[in-house]
């Protein structure tokens, strides 16, 4: 795929986080149209986070397709955690009921202090597997670990989980 497919791809994704946004919090509207129309725009956007992690893994593989600098690619990607350390203490006191030490690591682990908090958990997560990784994506047994990871995950989560937030 060209580079500005890719750059169109992630306009129409950031459009879509924006529709996710917006719809929301609207469900809890008196008009039952207005909250099925909500409902129907943001299931329709939610391909956009995958697309984000997609764009951002095809991004890391084409500039770091060389032997590289572990020490230094750790350094550059990981710039965004102390803004999410920040980030999760606010709203830690603003929104947090229980003000305790356990539930402020457990937010800041998960990425549970504010909802959209978790996208930088997981982004963070894939960037410390990328080096290790990056060599065996491309193999066959890659590809079952992968799928086996990722199955073994999700039957994690559902197991473990009540409306979609794990158990912490």
């Amino acid at each position: 795929m060209e580079r500005n497919q890719w750059i169109n791809l992630r306009g129409v994704a950031i459009l879509s986080v924006n529709v996710i946004h917006a719809t929301t919090l609207k469900f809890f509207s008196s008009n039952e149209i207005s909250n099925m129309l909500n409902l129907f725009l943001d299931q329709i956007a939610r391909f956009a986070v995958p697309v984000f992690f997609m764009t951002s893994g095809y991004g890391l593989a084409t500039k770091y397709s060389h032997n590289f600098s572990v020490i230094k690619f750790y350094k550059k990607r990981l710039k965004v955690i102390p803004a999410y350390l920040i980030w999760t203490v606010i709203y830690f006191f603003i929104s947090s009921d229980e003000k305790n030490l356990k539930k402020l690591l457990s937010d800041v682990l998960y990425g549970k202090a504010s909802d959209h908090l978790y996208f930088i958990v997981v982004l963070v997560f894939f960037y410390f597997l990328y080096p290790f990784l990056k060599n065996i994506a491309p193999t066959k047994i890659g590809l079952i670990l992968f799928v086996s990871v990722s199955i073994i995950g999700q039957l994690y989560y559902q197991l473990n989980s009540e409306w979609g937030y794990p158990y912490v």
